[in-house]
């Protein structure tokens, strides 16, 4: 069987990279129409299309010549051999240890303001009045933001309140997309070895760990930009 030609599959590392990146800047914001159409505009070279021909000729190939099973099906399917055996239930519960704290999952309410005076008075009337957020949210007329999300996932303005923030504190205000900020911290609940979400996470970090260890071990970069 006829191999991926050198050329397009360094073009596909690069086009894949330029996707993940261009996506990366939406992730945690609730963005995902933005981060999809950020990666779509990133591979509309064609590239994809280019390769999934080549791939799809190859095996084509293969089979016209009489071979049941082609080179690249018996790598695909070590591959994914190799990649479930990198994921035993043990190192998925020591990797959910790991992540005690960015994977903690909070539960909070947002409150919007248009500027530091009103997020001030508003945080006072929460703080010192004892007023609910949702009084609040009334009288300065903006909507209360229910947001659920892990640590790791949070905005980036967010994220390093969170952390160590308890269940009822109010945070803020914090400047964010223009305004000010105010979030009333709920519910924590940490990583549990039982959240199917955070397993296939954990299990997703030690596949990719795998692999790259595999990739130093056995493949030799000709190109710098790629190691």
């Amino acid at each position: 069987m006829a191999e991926l030609d050198r050329n397009l599959a360094m073009e596909l590392v690069r086009v894949t990279e330029s996707a993940a990146l261009a996506a990366a800047r939406w992730m945690g914001r609730n963005e995902k129409e933005k981060a999809d159409a950020a990666a779509v505009d990133a591979i509309c070279s064609g590239l994809l299309v280019r390769c999934a021909g080549r791939l799809a000729e190859d095996v084509a190939l293969a089979a016209d010549a009489g071979l049941r099973e082609s080179r690249l099906a018996l790598v695909l399917r070590a591959a994914d051999d190799a990649r479930s055996g990198s994921t035993p239930p043990e190192a998925v519960e020591r990797e959910l240890l790991t992540h005690g704290l960015d994977w903690t999952r909070i539960e909070c309410e947002l409150l919007q303001l248009p500027d530091a005076g009103t997020a001030r008075e508003a945080a006072m009337c929460i703080r010192v009045d004892g007023q609910t957020i949702a009084e609040v949210a009334e009288a300065a007329g903006v909507p209360v933001v229910r947001l659920s999300t892990l640590i790791e996932d949070a905005d980036a303005s967010f994220a390093p309140y969170l952390g160590g923030a308890g269940s009822g504190e109010l945070i803020g205000p914090v400047e964010h997309a223009g305004g000010h900020t105010l979030i009333l911290v709920g519910i924590r609940t940490p990583p549990a070895a039982s959240d199917p979400e955070l397993r296939r996470r954990a299990a997703a970090l030690l596949e990719q760990r795998a692999a790259q260890r595999a990739v130093r071990t056995f493949v030799e970069w000709h190109d710098a930009s790629l190691r």
